[in-house]
């Protein structure tokens, strides 16, 4: 029997969570390695951090790498078999062609799900304080308020197309390497 819509929805809702719990202290040790410009290496600072603050630092600052990947697997997994195979049977498309389409309608949820979030986050951190040092945004939630009330929906959007481009490569590669293995079993 298939998944449901909303099944589909929560198994990429749950392998986000799952990827960003394993990437994020990986894509935060990177940084700090790059960032600092010493010659150690990724493990070596992961081990640094655990061993000087404890397991639990390994995730501290990475609640937004660990939303966005959510929201990418989320936008991903939720169209792809739904697409693929309205491509393959309603339009008679070939299983190439198919996951190649479907790759596309993946890629253009996935960043219709991550872009609002990445242009909402990116609007908070280019503000400045003001001259008492407060934030003109009390959170995330206010900053996306003020921002549709102030600019509009479409300013949610705004570089999509720079965006789909790059949320779509790789999760074509990744539909196509899954359909290969498919279909080597």
């Amino acid at each position: 029997m298939p998944l449901t819509l909303y099944q589909e929805a929560c198994c990429g809702l749950s392998s986000g969570a799952i990827t960003a719990s394993i990437g994020v202290p990986w894509l935060l040790a990177h940084g700090r390695v790059k960032a600092g410009g010493n010659r150690i290496s990724i493990l070596q600072d992961l081990y640094r951090k655990c061993a000087d603050e404890g397991a639990l630092a390994a995730w501290k600052g990475g609640r937004h790498h660990a939303n966005y990947t959510i929201l990418i697997n989320v936008g991903m997994l939720t169209p792809y078999n739904r697409s693929f195979n309205y491509f393959r049977e309603s339009l008679g498309l070939s299983e190439d062609g198919s996951t190649v389409g479907a790759g596309l309608v993946s890629g253009f949820f996935a960043s219709v799900c991550s872009l609002p979030y990445l242009n909402v986050r990116s609007t908070m951190m280019s503000t400045k304080p003001d001259a008492n040092g407060k934030s003109p945004y009390s959170g995330f939630l206010d900053c996306a308020i003020i921002s549709l009330k102030s600019r509009g929906p479409l300013a949610f959007f705004t570089g999509f197309s720079r965006h789909f481009l790059k949320t779509t490569s790789p999760i074509l590669i990744l539909w196509s390497c899954l359909e290969a293995v498919r279909k080597s079993e």
